[in-house]
């Protein structure tokens, strides 16, 4: 028996854009949505993935911030987020060939940038 889908509102992704853009500001430059809910073939049980490209060489300094964003959006709505973040120069420059951002780019859905 195949496991339901489960549908994830507008909202959730608005909110978790506006969360971003709120704690990163100028240093956000792209928010993408990529996996199984990019490509429409998600389970109940699948989490969002999400690349976040930030405009900053040490994008680590962030983790406890997106941590904080995906334990929020779990605790609302029931959905676990599973950020990347990324540097800017470095997606910018491997997003054509490293197999990972090719295949965010080829399925991914842009949310901001």
């Amino acid at each position: 028996m195949m496991a339901k889908r489960r549908k994830v509102s507008p909202q959730v992704f608005s909110e978790i854009s506006s969360e971003l853009q709120k704690v990163l500001g100028d240093k956000l430059k792209k928010i993408i949505l990529y996996g199984s809910y990019a490509r429409g073939d998600h389970s109940a049980d699948s989490d969002i993935d999400i690349l976040v490209v930030i405009d900053d060489s040490d994008v680590r300094k962030y983790n406890d911030i997106l941590s904080e964003i995906e334990l929020s959006i779990l605790s609302r709505y029931g959905f676990l987020i599973s950020f990347i973040q990324e540097e800017q120069s470095f997606y910018d420059f491997h997003k054509n060939s490293l197999p990972f951002f090719r295949n965010v780019v080829e399925e991914g859905k842009v949310l901001y940038g």
